[in-house]
Order: C-alpha cells, then sequence, then structure tokens
C-alpha cells in the first residue's frame, strides 16, 4: 500500500486533497505530531478517534475526553470546524501512516505469470 492509496481511503468523500509528502526517516518516526491550525491545536498522538459533527466540522475526542452518560454526548472533545476538517485529517492521515508504515498491510493484488 502506497502512501497516496491511504491518503485515498482516509480522504473524506468528494473532498480533494492536495497532499504535501515528506516521508519520514525510519519506520515508527512521524515529521509533526501536533496539529495548529488557525482555530485549534490537537496533539495527534492523543487521538483516539474521530466523527463528524453534527452541524458541520468535526469532533475529536481523545484520550482525555470522557463521556456524559446524562446528555449522551463525548463532554469535552476538540471541535475542528468545517474549514480546517480536510487539513486536520490530512495531516492525521499523515501522521498514522507514518507511525504505522512498517506495520501496513500491502493490500494491492499481486501479479503472477502464468
Amino acid at each position: 500500500m502506497t502512501y497516496e492509496d491511504f491518503v485515498d481511503i482516509c480522504r473524506p468523500i468528494n473532498v480533494p486533497v492536495a497532499v504535501d509528502r515528506a516521508p519520514a526517516k525510519r519506520a515508527g518516526t512521524v515529521v509533526e505530531s501536533i496539529y495548529n491550525g488557525a482555530s485549534v491545536i490537537v496533539p495527534l498522538a492523543d487521538v483516539q478517534h474521530i466523527e463528524r459533527n453534527d452541524g458541520g466540522g468535526l469532533r475529536v475526542v481523545t484520550k482525555h475526553t470522557r463521556w456524559d452518560v446524562d446528555r449522551d454526548v463525548w463532554a469535552n472533545s476538540i471541535f475542528v470546524p468545517e474549514a480546517e476538517a480536510v487539513e486536520f485529517l490530512s495531516m492525521w492521515c499523515r501522521y498514522r501512516y507514518e507511525l504505522e508504515q512498517d506495520t501496513i498491510a500491502d493490500l494491492m493484488p499481486s501479479v503472477t505469470e502464468p
């Protein structure tokens, strides 16, 4: 699996993503681990998962986020506005790829000669 294939998997549907590719120096190392957007800063190593927010944008659940049982929502998740969502997802996918590139399975079919 190439970096471009991985980014295609992570890309939101119908949203073009400009890939700024700078490969990691070795497996398990990352170029950047903190997303510093216009309105939000997210430590990528703390991210557990990402959800689409009903009103637009993204809800980022980190290891510090707690579930509010009374309201049935993530109480202190990080909100990434719609204007920064594509950039954040692109950086998140790049971070995960660089971190796990040595363990990602190659799912491309192999070509064998008869």
